[in-house]
């Protein structure tokens, strides 16, 4: 089956918010759970593989046009460590991981697995950091009108897991109702919950595996991530 758009890349890159924008701009691209008229968002179809923990197979859709998106490292992988292991399951399963390694590890490997997956054939590479100014490339690619203006009513931190796990069970709730938020009231009060997971650094990825730090700074650096200097990732 062929539908016009994919949106995928590593996990907790953005594909809600991402998702939620198209629908802002007419567009039927839900997330992961179903496929829709006009497409889907959801990092699953990195791999086109014949089964999926939820949601559609991969490999039973083709799609006019790929986009590969991207979030900064260091925002994401402490994100990806709060992934169930369902979704751990269905990754050792296309990219090299071993499901021992301590889960930051895990969680690094996979950024830069998971995007060299994408990789290989996407189309068009946005960046979560610049939306939703950017949803207007892409819409503009696939020959669909954009309306910036609804967009910007859409938080930028859609399915954050920031404000801990009562906020985004309330939030995910909510979006599987078709609402989305536009008070921060509730955000200000759970904002003071302990959060799902922690910052982490450059020293943080290092200590943990010096190479992998190196290619992952590597990696962030080709897609346009900016650092005060090279060696801040790498050391040195």
């Amino acid at each position: 089956m062929h539908r016009r758009v994919l949106i995928t890349g590593c996990g907790r890159s953005g594909t809600i918010y991402t998702s939620t924008l198209l629908g802002a701009c007419g567009l039927e691209v839900p997330h992961e759970n179903n496929m829709g008229k006009d497409g889907i968002a959801s990092w699953l179809f990195g791999a086109e593989s014949s089964t999926a923990p939820w949601g559609p197979a991969p490999s039973e859709y083709s799609f006019e046009h790929i986009v590969h998106l991207v979030r900064n490292p260091l925002s994401s992988i402490p994100s990806i460590t709060t992934f169930k292991r369902s979704a751990w399951d269905y990754i050792t399963r296309q990219v090299p991981i071993d499901p021992s390694d301590p889960l930051l590890l895990r969680a690094a490997k996979y950024w830069l697995y998971w995007n060299e997956l994408v990789e290989k054939r996407a189309h068009l590479r946005l960046r979560i950091e610049e939306m939703p100014g950017a949803i207007a490339t892409l819409c503009d690619r696939i020959g669909s009108p954009v309306g910036i203006s609804p967009m910007r009513e859409i938080p930028t931190d859609l399915n954050t897991r920031r404000y801990g796990r009562l906020f985004n069970l309330f939030e995910t709730e909510c979006l599987g109702l078709g609402f989305v938020r536009q008070n921060t009231l509730l955000k200000k009060m759970l904002a003071r919950l302990p959060p799902m997971y922690a910052d982490i650094t450059w020293s943080d990825l290092r200590a943990l595996d010096p190479s992998l730090a190196e290619r992952v700074c590597e990696k962030a650096l080709s897609y346009g991530y900016q650092y005060p200097s090279r060696s801040a990732c790498i050391g040195g």
